[in-house]
């Protein structure tokens, strides 16, 4: 598990990672890889990580490698049906399994307050890298 309970470095560092990817500074395949090792283990923290990572990449991964996003969703299907069904998942875990399947049908719900403040800076900061490369 890369989360400690009482610490934040794995939130923080899966972010990064996802930003990372955002501004392609490395492949989908990495964020892939990574999807799969915090899916290997389902526990609370991993499906935070793997949340945060989510809400971070999840159109550009559509967008880059929608067959290896299949994939992960039939993971998480397999995953879900393992433990006995979306009923007695959590509620954290209901949620993340409601977005991937929003993230799956291209129902991408923008971010209202703070996520849309993030996702501006973002676009800000993506502009701003495109004056240094041309």
């Amino acid at each position: 598990c890369i989360a400690d309970n009482n610490n934040l470095v794995g939130t923080n560092l899966t972010l990064l990672f996802g930003h990372l990817y955002v501004f392609k500074i490395i492949s989908c395949s990495l964020v892939y890889d990574l999807v799969r090792v915090l899916l290997a283990r389902v526990e609370e923290n991993n499906l935070e990580l793997l949340l945060s990572l989510l809400r971070v990449t999840g159109s550009h991964l559509r967008t880059d490698d929608p067959a290896a996003l299949r994939d992960i969703i039939q993971s998480v299907r397999s995953k879900v049906s393992e433990s006995g069904g979306a009923t007695n998942l959590p509620p954290r875990a209901r949620f993340l399994l409601d977005f991937i399947y929003d993230l799956q049908n291209n129902k991408h719900k923008r971010g209202s307050g703070a996520a849309a403040v993030a996702e501006e800076e973002v676009g800000r900061l993506k502009k701003w890298l495109r004056t240094f490369t041309t």
